[in-house]
């Protein structure tokens, strides 16, 4: 069977598999795994629904580039930031090198490679600082991170700059147990940044403490949240309002 362009019915079967075989390789990859199934079952029209919620904001945020090499080329950073440090060992190699790894989940690697940069007397501690307690954050060192965070902030007149560092805090103080504290944190974000991560997991918080209605009222602020933002702002944060939503149908 072929059509007017001489393609056979089978190899346009073949060009759509493509596609949808590429994106459930990405979902996988990058922990987006309840895409997986849709993908598989709703074909095309699933890989049109999972370009616009998942890869059209990772585009507009300039990370699209950097999570398909990521994705699909997980090692060519990693051997690229190596050779540099090789030729050089410096606090920038050092680190770009420890952000490879970090992006891969190589956090032991990483604060390997990182410590040391603490000892240099012409850097800028605040920001070692910092990036240290991101790589004990993420590899589960929460009293190592929130120890590195309060340095950075005794450094910056008691001032934390970038907001993920504020909500890296917050769930620091969440996992940690310290929940009173937690929750002031994560009433602070959102009151004054209107964070939808902020609020998807201050409802986490509040779910595993048995307080199942103000959860469901925060996720519902989530819903409400998006309603207020255009459309690049809600595609920007669609993780969390897809989450909110798992979470809201859930109860």
């Amino acid at each position: 069977m072929t059509d007017l362009f001489g393609f056979s019915f089978y190899s346009l079967l073949g060009f759509g598999f493509i596609p949808q075989l590429l994106c459930i390789v990405h979902a996988y990859r990058t922990g987006r795994k309840e895409w997986i199934f849709p993908l598989i079952i709703f074909s095309f029209a699933g890989v049109i629904v999972y370009f616009l919620f998942e890869l059209l904001p990772e585009i507009q945020h300039g990370d699209f580039a950097r999570n398909v090499q990521l994705v699909f080329f997980p090692n060519r950073k990693i051997k690229e930031m190596e050779r540099k440090f090789r030729l050089a060992d410096t606090v920038t190699n050092r680190l770009n090198l420890a952000e490879a790894y970090a992006e891969q989940k190589k956090y032991d690697k990483a604060i390997d490679l990182a410590e040391p940069c603490v000892n240099d007397p012409y850097i800028n501690h605040t920001g070692i600082y910092i990036k240290l307690a991101r790589l004990y954050f993420l590899s589960g060192q929460y009293k190592k991170s929130l120890t590195l965070f309060e340095k950075a902030k005794a450094l910056n007149y008691n001032r934390i700059e970038r907001p993920e560092d504020e909500l890296y805090i917050a769930r620091t103080l969440d996992y940690l147990g310290q929940k009173q504290e937690a929750e002031e944190s994560y009433k602070n974000i959102i009151r004054v940044q209107h964070s939808m991560q902020a609020m998807y997991y201050y409802g986490k918080m509040l779910k595993e403490e048995g307080r199942g209605e103000e959860a469901l009222a925060m996720f519902t602020k989530v819903k409400e949240e998006k309603e207020l933002h255009p459309r690049y702002v809600r595609r920007l944060n669609a993780k969390w309002i897809r989450l909110s939503a798992i979470e809201r149908r859930s109860k």
